[in-house]
């Protein structure tokens, strides 16, 4: 089986799916949302000690 095959194989077996969009959506905004995440989580400030004064 040629690669080219598979792939128009894959990529139309995804297409047929009727809530494709709502994956692939879902996807892009969860990747988002963790790249936003971990931008703002690393411009905060980190606490030096534990709080106990020591």
């Amino acid at each position: 089986m040629e690669l080219v095959s598979v792939a128009s194989l894959l990529l139309h077996t995804g297409t047929e799916h009727p809530d494709a969009l709502w994956i692939a959506l879902t996807g892009v905004v969860a990747f988002a949302l963790g790249v936003a995440v971990g931008v703002y989580g690393r411009s905060m400030p980190r606490p030096v000690g534990d709080g106990d004064g020591e």
